[in-house]
């Protein structure tokens, strides 16, 4: 009797030990794994003569970034002025984008008009940079690459 005992008690022992293993194991199988999500910028710059404001951003990397939405200082706070920048999810889709440039015109920008600009992931989530102003610049093309003209043109396409 003891023998059958002790044997039935090992078996119990053993199996006991295994099933909270499987459990574990169940558990993080059916937990949802978010995608990894990294914005990081090299550079903003911002230029104006007064009427009109040209901003360029450049990314050290990208993962999994929607796109952009630029926003100015409005009456009622940021106010979202350009449809969405495409980022790098739809250039390399889940894989890291280093070195991505992007640009935007905004005619209606001051010297005063400040500047914020958020990042949409495939996650849901959203980040966005510290405010900024633009600096004044006498030639748009020596500080941007493009003259008033292309700039103006671009905007009205």
């Amino acid at each position: 009797m003891k023998k059958s005992a002790s044997t039935m008690l090992l078996v119990i022992l053993i199996f006991s030990a295994c099933f909270p293993a499987f459990a574990q194991q169940a558990k993080r199988a059916r937990s949802p794994i978010a995608p990894a999500t990294v914005a990081e910028y090299h550079d903003i710059q911002a230029f104006s003569d007064g009427q009109g404001v040209y901003i360029r951003w450049d990314m050290k990397t990208e993962l999994n970034n929607i796109g952009f939405l630029v926003s100015r200082m409005g009456d009622n706070g940021f106010e979202t002025i350009a449809p969405m920048i495409m980022g790098s999810y739809s250039k390399v889709r889940g894989k890291i984008l280093e070195g991505g440039s992007y640009e935007y015109y905004d005619p209606s920008g001051t010297l005063n008009s400040v500047y914020l600009i958020e990042n949409r992931f495939t996650s849901g989530n959203q980040v966005s940079t510290s405010s900024f102003n633009p600096k004044y610049t006498a030639d748009f093309l020596a500080d941007t690459g493009h003259t008033k003209a292309e700039l103006e043109e671009l905007a009205n396409n």
